[in-house]
């Protein structure tokens, strides 16, 4: 009974998330907490895949996953790239590295993912510099 309640308590302390996100998270995620950072960002469909044969080095896309959770978490990311300073910090980065605004913003969506997986995963881990 105690993970049940802190799974979504988690989910409501992360920075940024529209108040249904914790349950569409949980709903259609529950392997949140029990698989890895790359396991859940792939599940999500925002962890790049290569398009590579032999020398030929094509362009990493993300594809697949779950549309909802995707859907779900891409406004509040939005909202977190503006008012989250680490989230803005790392946007900012990405951009001044001269990525599309688009790309940039999945970076931060699967950031977020994979902090919210090990939030869950360990209820001591602790976000730094969150205002």
């Amino acid at each position: 009974m105690k993970i049940w309640r802190s799974k979504p308590d988690a989910c409501r302390s992360f920075p940024a998330s529209a108040r249904w996100s914790p349950s569409t998270f949980l709903a259609e995620l529950p392997e949140l907490g029990q698989i890895s950072d790359r396991q859940a960002s792939s599940l999500v469909g925002l962890a790049p895949f290569n398009d590579d044969s032999g020398p030929r080095k094509g362009k990493r896309t993300t594809r697949g996953g779950r549309e909802l959770i995707r859907r779900t978490i891409y406004m509040p990311t939005l909202c977190a790239i503006r008012n989250n300073s680490m989230f803005k910090e790392f946007y900012d980065r990405l951009i001044g590295k001269g990525k599309p605004h688009h790309v940039a913003a999945v970076a931060v969506m699967r950031k977020r993912v994979c902090l919210l997986n090990r939030m869950i995963a360990d209820p001591t881990f602790q976000l730094k510099k969150l205002n």
